[in-house]
């Protein structure tokens, strides 16, 4: 049974967001049993919590593959902004990697950023048809156009 508790953690400090994204979409659906009256909304935020889980694996296939086709890095311009401050991105490189908790914390964080624009979406459901539209554009934009620059 031990061993089940452990592959589940380790799955989650993986892919965070799919869990993160199961239950969104089990709270898109107690929303909709729940609350009859906005049940469209609360399709709309199934349709998008379902969407945001199906995409992240995409997004982080597509950003891996684009560093390959583009191995130039911005790693030199970032290190010599973090000199004239100081470098602390290294040092808290190194406190870090003495304290196995707040790596996994780290990794969570960075893995449900797929599941922070998930939320953002879900609060625009109720908005305008034309603001919904603006955000999908500009977070699809965002999906094609970013690493080119980041990778």
């Amino acid at each position: 049974m031990g061993h089940r508790y452990s592959a589940l953690l380790l799955c989650f400090l993986v892919y965070p967001a799919v869990f993160i994204g199961a239950a969104l979409v089990l709270i898109c659906i107690g929303h909709w049993v729940i609350a009859p009256q906005s049940r469209r909304t609360s399709e709309q935020g199934l349709v998008i919590a379902i969407f945001t889980m199906l995409i992240s694996g995409l997004a982080q296939a597509t950003a891996t593959s684009m560093s390959r086709l583009r191995p130039l890095k911005y790693d030199l311009f970032a290190y010599r902004i973090d000199t004239v401050f100081g470098q602390p991105s290294f040092v808290l490189g190194r406190f870090v990697e003495h304290h196995v908790w707040l790596e996994c914390l780290l990794q969570v964080a960075y893995g449900i950023l797929p599941n922070v624009v998930a939320v953002v979406l879900l609060g625009y459901v109720r908005e305008s048809v034309q603001k919904l539209r603006f955000i999908l554009y500009s977070f699809g934009m965002n999906l094609l156009v970013a690493p080119f620059f980041t990778c």
